[in-house]
């Protein structure tokens, strides 16, 4: 695995920070910068209305922030990478630029991913299978390997029902 390197701003580390503490409180566990960004990225994949997310503002505690803070140098596999990249190719019709930095673009995907923490009804289109494997994935990390079938089945037959009403 290579090394995935970035310079951000204050602003980007202060969504890193506010992210992180969201993402340690809901799940109880500590997270990694890297976990964070895998994370913040699969919170993001739902994300229709882009030009909401880059427009919000949030008022986030202002701190102070270590030079360390404004780089990030994480191992991340080539596929997170290339994803990361791709959301770099993507951002600039948003923003009115022919191009923005992996500092911009990290910044946009953390800042997507608090956007739909505190609007977490904003889209609609989200369909019950895509909830269900949100959170078994979830559930499973706090389930013993050895009940993961019965958790998949049980989860199954609610979702099954869910779908009947």
């Amino acid at each position: 695995m290579n090394y995935f390197q970035a310079r951000i701003s204050a602003e980007t580390a202060l969504y890193f920070r506010e992210l992180k503490t969201i993402y340690e409180k809901e799940d109880n566990i500590s997270y990694t910068q890297a976990q964070v960004i895998v994370k913040a990225l699969d919170d993001i994949s739902s994300i229709q209305d882009w030009d909401k997310v880059i427009l919000a503002n949030y008022n986030l505690p202002k701190i102070k922030l270590d030079e360390k803070d404004l780089r990030i140098r994480i191992q991340i596999n080539p596929d997170i990478e290339e994803m990361i990249k791709n959301y770099k190719s993507f951002f600039p019709q948003f923003v009115g630029t022919r191009s923005v930095t992996l500092g911009v673009t990290l910044k946009y995907i953390l800042k997507g991913a608090i956007f739909n923490f505190k609007n977490p009804n904003l889209d609609e289109n989200i369909s019950i299978d895509t909830l269900f494997e949100k959170y078994e994935l979830r559930i499973q990390k706090l389930v013993a390997e050895v009940n993961l079938d019965d958790l998949h089945n049980v989860l199954l037959q609610f979702k099954r029902e869910i779908k009947k009403c």
